[in-house]
């Protein structure tokens, strides 16, 4: 009595702390999300040190996903076979009898929680009691819905990385033209650094929503973010020094740079440092994607 209510504690733990992280990832974005956190950076550090290149780290972003996926898929897997486990030898029907032997009888429970997940079928055992036919569909349902939210999550993490690709790019050609600094403060860029604040919120509140974004890096520098931060705080600082342009333009880049320090900041949380300032941790950003900071208009493609 004692095993069993063991095991059944367990698994309910188990299946909570999926169902836990999995409402963080999709519907509470700000939410803890700490086991989905977890195996996205462990990821990403396997990857990382396994590889010196940047087309190497591309990997880890599409490898964090799909291990979170699969850490989602495992627990769910062990939770439910953990609350058949007791039961296997009293409450299940099988053709060849049922199995007596401890480690028989786990392999039968993770065999038939795997099979019912995936929506395949039972397997040779059949369950008897009537809770347990009940329980059975349940599982089956959590396994299709699985399947539905991790496509939705994929589908949503592409215009993300879209989004911030495009903004890189786009600051990849507005440094290669006009500069960013004290002498190019003309017209054009102080157009430009009224419309990049709203673009840098929406990247940090992005970060926020979906962390594992954070390890997707890119082959391409003129595509990477953490290239362009780098050059963009430095020209925020000359901008901010330089005291030229009307008034309404420096607020701007006032607002620019209090947008700049919370991206930083959200950017910290993931490298997991901390009392760095703005430009230390875009510095440490393009080290971990291991991207040359652009040096604003001599900066070429190479």
């Amino acid at each position: 009595m004692l095993a069993t209510l063991a095991c059944t504690l367990l698994g309910a733990a188990l299946l909570a702390l999926a169902l836990r992280d999995i409402f963080d990832s999709l519907f509470h974005p700000e939410g803890h999300s700490r086991l989905s956190r977890f195996v996205a950076r462990r990821t990403w550090s396997a990857v990382s040190s396994l590889t010196r290149t940047r087309q190497g780290l591309a990997v880890a972003g599409p490898l964090a996903v799909f291990a979170v996926i699969g850490a989602w898929a495992l627990l769910f897997v062990l939770a439910f076979a953990l609350i058949y486990l007791p039961h296997v030898a009293s409450a299940f029907e099988a053709p060849g009898g049922l199995p007596r032997e401890l480690g028989s009888r786990c392999v039968e429970a993770v065999a038939f929680s795997l099979q019912v997940l995936t929506t395949l079928g039972f397997s040779d055992l059949v369950p008897e009691a009537p809770w347990l036919r009940i329980l059975a569909p349940f599982e089956a349902l959590i396994g299709f819905g699985l399947l539905s939210a991790s496509i939705s999550w994929l589908l949503t993490v592409q215009p993300v990385l879209a989004r911030r690709r495009e903004l890189a790019y786009e600051l990849y050609l507005a440094m290669r033209t006009a500069g960013f600094d004290e002498a190019g403060f003309a017209n054009d860029v102080a157009m430009l650094v009224r419309e990049l604040v709203p673009r840098l919120v929406v990247v940090e509140r992005d970060l926020v929503a979906f962390p594992v974004t954070f390890y997707f890096a890119v082959s391409d520098e003129r595509f990477s973010l953490a290239a362009a931060l780098p050059a963009l705080e430095r020209a925020r600082t000359q901008l901010e020094r330089g005291r030229k342009g009307p008034a309404e333009v420096r607020e701007h880049v006032r607002v620019l740079g209090e947008a700049l320090d919370d991206l930083a900041a959200t950017i910290a949380t993931h490298l997991r440092v901390a009392g760095l300032g703005t430009a230390a941790v875009f510095d440490a950003y393009a080290r971990a994607h291991r991207v040359r900071p652009w040096i604003g208009a001599e900066q070429r493609h190479s």
